[in-house]
């Protein structure tokens, strides 16, 4: 998992591949006891699970990109570079 931190397609299968996994526990949970409140709570945390890891996959890339961190050698493009300030603070946009 060493390039998982190094932003783009390997940080990108790890979020499907947890959701995916999330997705099939709590869906095979709701079968097995399939109560309303049962139901309802899978499919909450499924709705929070789908919302909040993507958007963590894409902090965690960013705050590695803002570190340094080098790209994974099988990147083909740098879409930020040149926009990074010398301080490594600041993103500008065109």
């Amino acid at each position: 998992m060493p390039a998982a931190h190094r932003r783009g397609e390997p940080c990108r299968y790890l979020v499907e591949a947890s959701s995916l996994g999330v997705g099939c526990l709590l869906s095979g949970v709701a079968i097995a006891y399939p109560t309303a409140m049962v139901i309802v709570k899978c499919v909450l945390v499924l709705l929070v699970v789908f919302l909040t890891v993507p958007v963590a996959a894409h902090m965690i890339g960013r705050a590695a990109y803002l570190l340094g961190v080098p790209l994974w050698h099988g990147s083909v493009t740098d879409d930020l570079k040149g926009r990074l300030s010398e301080d490594r603070s600041t993103l500008s946009s065109d």
